[in-house]
């Protein structure tokens, strides 16, 4: 994580007015990726609008069956939801599971327009995914 800050002062001879923000950026650790044993799959639709799309689904395989997670995030790091997620074939050798997410978070709000991640996660690797959000 790092973070820095700036401040933009602008004057004339009866005001004087001064504006600063400080970005604070985080990142996830993204283990080795089994490019042969593992994929992860687009994001449809992207960009998503909950208004008027129904649900973002988003697909991964793997070529074993394996514990995993499927967390979302937005662009600051923040948890968001877990999103609902399951096996939905078998195509060849790999087991193909898809994760659904309706835009909203755990308190069931609807998540403002932004940038958020998918992070999954299968047995030890951690994949990530930009989706866009808009209204």
């Amino acid at each position: 994580m790092f973070s820095f800050s700036s401040t933009v002062v602008a004057s004339d001879q009866e005001y004087e007015v001064s504006i600063g923000w400080q970005v604070v950026v985080s990142y996830f650790p993204v283990q080795g990726n089994e490019v042969l044993t593992q994929k992860v799959n687009a994001i449809k639709p992207n960009p998503f609008n909950p208004d008027k799309d129904k649900d973002c689904e988003f697909y991964f395989e793997s070529t074993k069956q394996k514990k995993y997670s499927v967390n979302i995030y937005n662009i600051s790091g923040q948890f968001i939801k877990s999103a609902t997620s399951e096996f939905i074939e078998k195509k060849g050798d790999a087991f193909v599971y898809q994760a659904i997410w309706d835009g909203r978070n755990e308190n069931g709000l609807m998540c403002t327009s932004g940038l958020y991640l998918f992070k999954v996660n299968i047995e030890n690797t951690t994949y990530i995914k930009k989706m866009l959000l808009l209204h």
